[in-house]
């Protein structure tokens, strides 16, 4: 259970307290690593939520440092409602991430369904099946206004991880190719996974502005099947996974 990888990649995709742009989250991940050994590292289930830790829409929401007062009985102003909109985009980063990194992706049952929840016990909801219908949700029973939010399948996101789980499984050097960095500065991170076979780039525009960045090798885009080369236009907190053309 490696949560040493998910603290300092949530720190940048989610824009937390600890947030210190890409060259430090290469660095944090590098310092992971270092002395592990291939297979090892491989192997490592690339962990970001659990049965005691806030579910990951839950833990990008809110901003604080990791396991630090993360439920509303620590904290009354620990947001346990439906996350906005920015907190969705930031996640897919992290799933773009978490599935194209080293490491074996592990889902906390339930993230792909899109539930939140803060730390132990929220985070052991009941499941929100897609045939069943659930009472609306208090956002923070311990506090004085309360807001209500529907709860239920998110079929949006559970086609999301559908879509990443398909890349990695049919491209095994995503699981067990070489990591090279080619770029990691400010809200830009691009990084290569190669083997003999197969080369794939990954390209994360962290930031809430729009960017043009310069590709590496031409390819075409795993995600909407398009040719990509020599520029690539991100629209804000946006990625892109090219298979390069060999």
């Amino acid at each position: 259970m490696h949560y040493q990888q998910y603290k300092p990649a949530r720190a940048f995709f989610a824009k937390t307290l600890e947030y210190r742009g890409a060259a430090a989250l290469q660095f944090s991940l590098d310092s992971v690593f270092e002395g592990l050994s291939e297979k090892t590292a491989q192997s490592m289930m690339h962990m970001s939520a659990s049965h005691d830790a806030p579910r990951l829409l839950t833990s990008f929401y809110n901003k604080n440092k990791y396991k630090y007062k993360v439920k509303p009985g620590d904290d009354p102003l620990y947001k346990a409602g439906k996350p906005d909109e920015e907190t969705y985009k930031r996640v897919k980063l992290y799933l773009a991430h978490q599935y194209t990194f080293i490491g074996a992706p592990q889902i906390w049952a339930g993230d792909e369904m899109g539930m939140w929840g803060a730390d132990d016990p929220d985070c052991r909801k009941p499941l929100w099946w897609q045939d069943m219908t659930f009472a609306d949700e208090s956002s923070n029973p311990l506090a004085n206004r309360k807001e209500k939010f529907k709860v239920g399948f998110n079929e949006e996101l559970n086609r999301f991880y559908k879509q990443l789980i398909a890349i990695r499984k049919s491209n095994p050097v995503l699981s067990i190719g070489k990591l090279e960095y080619l770029k990691a500065k400010e809200d830009i991170l691009v990084y290569r996974r190669s083997d003999s076979q197969s080369i794939i780039d990954i390209y994360f525009n962290n930031s809430n502005d729009a960017k043009t960045l310069e590709v590496y090798k031409s390819g075409k885009s795993m995600l909407t099947n398009n040719e990509v080369a020599n520029e690539i236009n991100l629209p804000p907190l946006s990625f892109e996974i090219v298979k390069i053309n060999k």
